[in-house]
């Protein structure tokens, strides 16, 4: 039998807000999401801080988020991110709160009573330039305290604390229906930036000589990253995955040892763990990315599995290269292989004189992996270029290698 209304978690970690949430036979309205996202906000903001999940707050986010759709799970996603952001940096709370409207207010009555004590005084004794600017600067503060205003009555916040959605319902609507990210990622890709022309760089022996390395390698990172809208296709994979995971996990240490799998389980599911796990679990995190992302480069066959994979490799390396700190936890010491491996590749590049993106992706297949990688590089490079193009070459071997790089993507 099917339940159409789900229960409230236990009273220790109940709500502050006195909504009652059920959920209607057909998909939740954006309405009914915005509700279920304060509802996780309120009660899970100290996961920000560092606490941890109860046993019975895990069980019932597994079953709430178990009955939702993609979209229905993405968007509570996206609108708590929005309050969290809001509560954080936008002052949102504060201004919500009574202290906050008396404020507002004295800050609005001081704006007008200046103007008007200005607009009445005798001006006679003052330049028409000094005149001109007071009237701009309070015709300024005016239009700044209305636009705040506007921005206040048309935030999650307000429709939160007020419970007004039937004050306006087609404002109402558009507030709640209004998209609150570009749903567009970010993508670094080491190829592109191996492409770039190397800026010319100053005599290394000036004091000064790091900061014109640093700056040229950080503008040529910049360069060659790309925004992108996020496909549809990529949301469904991952929240499918995710979903078919929990709908197994009958426990906290199955449910521990699954999320930190990076790419074995899917290994595990065919007949490639063996020939395979040097490239996953037996190496470091950001090691293991920037391998896998080199092995998609330098693979031919491009299909609609490929593309995913590439998608959220160029993603994965945008992080790993400018949000470091996001990565820091679990990609362990990971610089120097990117650096290497870009050195590496750039060298390639020159010596068979390629500036073609397509042209280099098949430069770096065809290197000859016959040879140990220790003959080529030395042994102080900490490259995976090598490794990778022999990884690659094995994993097109195999059948339906995609599907299988398209699942280890997902864990990663």
């Amino acid at each position: 039998m099917e339940v159409r209304s789900f229960q409230m978690p236990p009273k220790k970690f109940k709500a502050s807000s006195e909504c009652d949430y059920h959920l209607p036979n057909e998909e939740e309205g954006d309405k009914s999401l915005l509700k279920f996202a304060h509802f996780f906000f309120k009660n899970f903001k100290g996961f920000m801080g560092g606490t941890s999940f109860s046993p019975e707050q895990r069980q019932f986010t597994r079953h709430f988020f178990l009955k939702r759709s993609v979209h229905d799970a993405f968007k509570i996603l996206e609108m708590e991110l929005s309050i969290i952001h809001d509560a954080l940096h936008a002052k949102a709370v504060a201004a919500q709160r009574e202290i906050g409207s008396i404020l507002r207010a004295i800050s609005a009555s001081s704006i007008l009573v200046a103007s008007l004590l200005f607009f009445l005084h005798d001006k006679c004794g003052f330049l028409k330039v000094d005149i001109i600017i007071t009237y701009v600067l309070i015709f300024g503060s005016i239009v700044l305290e209305i636009l705040s205003l506007l921005i206040l009555c048309l935030s999650d916040w307000y429709l939160i604390a007020y419970k007004q959605y039937n004050w306006a319902k087609c404002i109402a609507a558009a507030i709640v229906n209004r998209h609150r990210w570009s749903e567009s990622i970010s993508k670094f890709n080491i190829t592109s930036y191996s492409l770039h022309k190397n800026p010319t760089v100053l005599n290394s022996k000036l004091p000064c000589a790091l900061v014109f390395i640093e700056l040229p390698s950080a503008f040529r990172i910049i360069q060659t990253t790309t925004s992108n809208s996020t496909p549809k296709s990529v949301w469904y994979e991952i929240f499918k995955e995710l979903k078919m995971k929990s709908e197994i996990v009958e426990n906290v240490e199955t449910a521990t040892k699954i999320c930190s799998q990076r790419g074995d389980w899917a290994l595990m599911q065919s007949c490639c763990y063996s020939q395979f796990k040097w490239s996953l679990g037996e190496i470091d995190y950001g090691k293991s990315l920037v391998l896998l992302h080199i092995v998609l480069e330098s693979s031919p066959d491009y299909n609609d599995c490929s593309e995913f994979c590439k998608t959220i490799s160029d993603y994965m390396s945008y992080l790993l290269v400018m949000k470091p700190t996001m990565m820091i936890p679990v990609a362990g010491y990971w610089p120097q292989t990117t650096q290497d491996t870009t050195v590496e590749a750039n060298k390639l590049l020159i010596k068979r004189s390629i500036r073609d993106h397509e042209e280099a992706c098949k430069a770096i297949f065809s290197v000859d992996t016959e040879c140990e990688p220790a003959v080529l590089k030395g042994d102080a490079s900490k490259s995976v270029l090598f490794n990778a193009c022999r990884l690659a070459k094995q994993l097109m071997e195999k059948k339906e290698p995609w599907k299988l790089m398209r699942k280890v993507w997902i864990e990663l």
